[in-house]
């Protein structure tokens, strides 16, 4: 009787239709549909999966337990179809060092996402610039890049420096949150002789320190469409 019952289970689920099977995974989360369903040898489970759940991964709410068994089983087997990460739990643990570790050596960020374009790093407060420098690294190869809740000020250099040193990157929309409201970017002259116009960059919502840091920085966005949700901390 309990196999029948199982077996009944199993075929009503494979009979709904892919919106519903959605549903239900949106409801699990990306990263326990990919865990619960991947290991199903099902060509339509891997299909949707492929399509809808491999490209854009969200670690925002995922169990350390969790986190771990992806790096530790799952991302070869998906990492070649990320185009969006989302790294750094929405509260506890600390994500990105975490990554860091299981990352293998021998490959950056951008290797090992060959296809990633856009990155969102969040709650990194306590990073320092060693922990920060490979995911900020990738920058000229994404279209986007979003962090929040860190330390901007502390970093500053070390952002500024990935931000505007590339003069063929593919930037064009970035966020930049500090931890605290007197957190921002400070970028003050002399400034490197190495940084260059920024030509694709159109879209910036950046916390800055003062009006003098905000307009070194304009200097090298030439093509800035949108200034949106920009906070100077001192207009002194």
């Amino acid at each position: 009787m309990i196999n029948i019952c199982l077996l009944s289970t199993t075929t009503c689920f494979d009979c709904l239709p892919n919106e519903l099977i959605l549903i239900i995974w949106e409801y699990l989360g990306n990263i326990e549909a990919i865990r619960i369903f991947e290991s199903m040898e099902c060509e339509r489970y891997t299909k949707l999966l492929e399509e809808y759940y491999y490209k854009s991964v969200s670690f925002r709410q995922t169990s350390l337990s969790t986190f771990q068994l992806y790096c530790s089983h799952l991302l070869n087997k998906i990492r070649f179809h990320v185009e969006t990460l989302k790294l750094g739990h929405e509260y506890v643990y600390s994500q990105l060092r975490l990554f860091t570790q299981m990352r293998p050596a021998s490959l950056s960020v951008i290797k090992m996402f060959p296809k990633l374009r856009r990155l969102v790093l969040y709650n990194i407060p306590e990073m320092s610039s060693d922990d920060l420098e490979p995911y900020l690294s990738t920058i000229p190869f994404l279209q986007h890049i979003e962090v929040s809740r860190c330390s901007l000020t502390k970093l500053s250099s070390l952002i500024c420096s990935n931000l505007l040193n590339h003069n063929k990157s593919q930037l064009q929309s970035c966020i930049f949150h500090g931890t605290y409201s007197t957190n921002g970017i400070i970028l003050y002259e002399p400034i490197p002789s190495s940084y260059q116009v920024q030509q694709s960059l159109i879209d910036i919502r950046i916390n800055m320190q003062d009006l003098i840091s905000l307009k070194n920085l304009l200097q090298f966005l030439p093509k800035l469409l949108k200034l949106g949700k920009l906070s100077i901390l001192n207009f002194e």
